[in-house]
């Protein structure tokens, strides 16, 4: 899987032309085969809440909110969590 993120910002200077300007990141992810994940899926299955409990009070609002995401997908996955 890959990813590329960017943003663009215009800035207008007061006796010239705009200016643009971009920040952009790249990243590469390599994912493993399904049953390469078996041991994190059964121990999510036991231990989501717990996990939770210490991730709430390490992490920002953005990266809960991420967690969260993939917690909620990966336990629908597992038969653990209900679709809304």
């Amino acid at each position: 899987m890959v990813s590329s993120g960017a943003t663009a910002v215009i800035v207008i200077r007061e006796r010239g032309s705009p200016t643009l300007r971009i920040k952009a990141r790249y990243q590469s992810l390599s994912i493993l085969p399904l049953s390469q994940y078996s041991d994190l899926a059964q121990y999510l299955r036991c231990n989501a809440v717990s996990l939770c409990h210490i991730l709430e009070q390490e992490i920002n609002v953005k990266a809960k909110e991420e967690v969260a995401t993939c917690l909620v997908k990966i336990l629908q996955c597992l038969g653990t969590a209900k679709d809304s």
